[in-house]
């Protein structure tokens, strides 16, 4: 991830990682903050896909064993971050068994219901919530979690990004904006995010 620029100041200054700042993360800067939490833990990870909600896919290999996939992480949808069913863990599971990973590991910074845990207990599934993430993240050194902080909340970072031509997305409803790209605003259940139209475009 590349540096502060100067005409690029991070939202949140002087603060600190909390659960809340967590539930407000656009999709992506979940995603990119997953895959920062597992290159310090020794991993790379690897966008194995990215669906049309925002859901994510990341490959996870250990260099140190030759690079052999070794986990798939799931993130989840912009503004769906509670588990509420197993059918939320089934793309995850199913994964797994395609692609011979070892285990599948849901990151979210939600929560899981306790029928979504009873199903993860008797599969090859490890699920972190946002308290789990918040404790891993508090265990980075203070100065290096302040840095993460500043990159992680530069620009808007609650603005869902278009999971297709990677622009931020706006809410608006007339004919500037591409038709086929809609995140709908799942936590106020009103607000359609859409994605702005190039100009080359019809």
């Amino acid at each position: 991830m590349s540096s502060l620029s100067l005409n690029q100041q991070p939202a949140v200054q002087g603060a600190r990682w909390h659960l809340a700042l967590l539930r407000q993360m656009d999709w992506k800067r979940m995603q990119e903050l997953v895959a920062l939490l597992l290159h310090r833990a020794g991993f790379k990870a690897e966008i194995a896909w990215i669906k049309p909600d925002g859901s994510v896919l990341l490959s996870v290999a250990n260099p140190r064993s030759g690079g052999r996939v070794e986990a798939l992480v799931q993130c989840p949808p912009w503004a769906a971050l509670n588990v509420d069913t197993p059918a939320r863990l089934n793309e995850l599971y199913d994964a797994v068994l395609a692609q011979g990973a070892s285990r599948g590991i849901f990151i979210t910074a939600g929560e899981f219901s306790d029928e979504a845990r009873q199903f993860a207990g008797v599969r090859p599934l490890e699920l972190i919530d946002g308290h789990g993430m918040l404790r891993t993240i508090l265990k980075i050194p203070a100065q290096e979690q302040s840095y993460h902080l500043q990159m992680m909340t530069v620009g808007p970072y609650t603005t869902p990004t278009c999971p297709s031509c990677g622009k931020k997305l706006e809410v608006h409803d007339d004919s500037q904006f591409d038709p086929d790209v809609r995140l709908k605003d799942l936590t106020s259940g009103t607000a359609t995010w859409r994605a702005r139209r190039s100009i080359a475009e019809p």
